[in-house]
């Protein structure tokens, strides 16, 4: 399914990357919420091929997806956004991953970075989730464009968390991982990530660290493992250390400062072991990315040399 809102100079071409997979018995839903772009006329040209579709106003992106998983009567369900593709022919790879054995629930692979006119611009690399550097990081190694999952799995765990906006999906793998579910990655591209102007603000930096903060209480709260419980306190006292890498990750500088400034006055200790050095890093040409590198590698081999306390996970 797409859940859509005003893409219509994307979603033609996401709507073409799922109808030409040549995937037998596809099940394709869009539900758009109340666009007032050109969006519901390119629909209309593509209703013959499209399940269903419905526009009206919804409460975001993360109703949006409930609402067509729970149309949907297919074995096997993903979605993709409006701005993102799917590559030719991995629906077909990632249903025969998903149903060779017994054992697997979902299926996750690679997504190209694309900009606005389709040119891959990088890779954001799929690796197997450990729940220990999800929960501490705040790292969601799934790519989901091009992902599948059983329509059980989605039965057994509920739906998407529709208070959450931004990390819906990574609290989704979390519970999914303390359910049991299994969770595995394929080396392969399957779909484009999209990153364009529209798609990165400060607002939804700051929503994302709000959520991310949430979701973590949530589950210090819900479980009983000590383990879980320990690396819930751990990811929420540094919770200013990964707000600021996530906003460096999102070149968003000013926030970057803000968020380091925080994790240094709240963490003590020599500004090197903080979250300082990327918010010098963020006002540099390319983000500093050479000094980066050397600085990462200085602060290994402080870490070898050094106990810090409390210093940020590995």
């Amino acid at each position: 399914m797409t859940p859509s809102y005003n893409q219509g100079r994307f979603i033609e071409e996401t709507l073409r990357s799922v109808l030409l997979q040549g995937y037998p018995n596809l099940e394709y839903i869009v539900v758009d919420g109340g666009s007032t772009d050109e969006t519901t006329e390119i629909l209309d040209r593509y209703d013959p091929w499209i399940d269903h579709w419905v526009s009206e106003p919804d409460r975001g992106q993360t109703h949006a997806i409930n609402k067509g998983f729970q149309r949907a009567s297919s074995d096997a369900i993903t979605w993709i956004n409006s701005d993102d593709i799917l590559l030719p022919g991995v629906l077909q790879a990632a249903a025969s991953h998903l149903f060779d054995g017994e054992d697997c629930d979902a299926v996750f692979g690679h997504a190209r970075l694309i900009d606005e006119q389709s040119a891959t611009t990088g890779r954001y690399t799929a690796a197997p989730p450990d729940l220990r550097s999800m929960i501490l990081r705040w790292h969601n190694p799934l790519p989901q464009q091009g992902f599948l999952m059983r329509r059980a799995v989605y039965e057994d765990c509920g739906p998407f968390d529709e208070r959450l906006d931004f990390p819906m999906d990574l609290e989704y793998w979390i519970r999914c991982l303390r359910r049991g579910k299994t969770i595995e990655v394929i080396d392969r591209d399957l779909g484009g990530f999209r990153a364009h102007e529209a798609s990165k603000t400060q607002d939804q930096h700051i929503q994302f660290t709000q959520d991310m903060v949430d979701v973590i209480t949530r589950v210090r709260d819900e479980t009983e493992n000590e383990t879980v419980q320990a690396w819930c306190d751990q990811s929420l006292r540094q919770r200013y250390y990964n707000a600021a890498l996530n906003a460096y990750a999102w070149e968003q500088p000013r926030l970057v400062r803000e968020y380091a400034w925080k994790d240094w006055k709240k963490r003590g200790g020599p500004a090197l072991t903080s979250s300082v050095p990327y918010a010098v890093l963020s006002g540099l040409p390319n983000q500093g990315a050479w000094v980066r590198w050397l600085y990462l590698g200085i602060r290994r081999r402080l870490r070898e040399l050094m106990p810090v306390r409390g210093r940020p996970y590995d």
